[in-house]
């Protein structure tokens, strides 16, 4: 049962790659995320069983060694989350209100991304890692003006207790055209 997530984030492109190649033949893995992200990192992102994540991260860490920038292992990581992360999910209900959490790494706004969604009553639409952004992670959430607003501040007192800084945003009846595009 794939109920654990694993992220590696390396300085280095090549040692990632070998990096995902040991960790793909050490454990029952599966690869979400083998991707090339700014400011020319690779982000590797796993799910599995707690055991097998654990097993499969602990390598990466020794064979990425000082190129290792950031990493991330949760368990019982929520569905959401998950789907969040595969593909832009569509909203079940019409957004009254979207909340965005500006992370400084991807780990970091998928731990953000977790913690939103099993304290407040939001949904997650999408974890963004793009080109272009420096190497952030940006989450995006709906649900009523006060969920997506505790939401919000669970989030930043989260980050601030681990010695992270976040940038966020609450928006109340976001404009149909920003809801549109592609990737919010």
């Amino acid at each position: 049962m794939s109920n654990s997530i694993g992220c590696i984030e390396l300085s280095s492109i090549a040692m990632g790659y070998t990096v995902a190649d040991a960790m793909i033949k050490s454990a029952n893995i599966e690869i979400v995320w083998n991707e090339i992200h700014c400011p020319g990192r690779l982000m590797l992102m796993i799910l599995g069983d707690t055991a097998s994540v654990h097993s499969a991260i602990d390598l990466g860490l020794r064979k990425g060694g000082e190129r290792v920038v950031d990493k991330l292992v949760l368990s019982r990581i929520h569905p959401d989350v998950i789907e969040a992360i595969k593909k832009r999910k569509i909203p079940k209900t019409k957004i009254s209100s979207l909340g965005v959490i500006e992370a400084l790494s991807l780990s970091s706004a998928i731990e953000a991304a977790d913690s939103v969604v099993k304290s407040s009553n939001v949904e997650i639409l999408n974890i963004n890692a793009t080109i272009g952004i420096g190497g952030k992670g940006v989450v995006t959430f709906t649900g009523d003006i006060a969920s997506v607003s505790s939401a919000v501040e669970i989030a930043t007192k989260t980050a601030q207790s681990q010695g992270r800084v976040l940038h966020t945003s609450v928006i109340a009846n976001p404009s149909q055209e920003l809801l549109n595009r592609k990737r919010i």
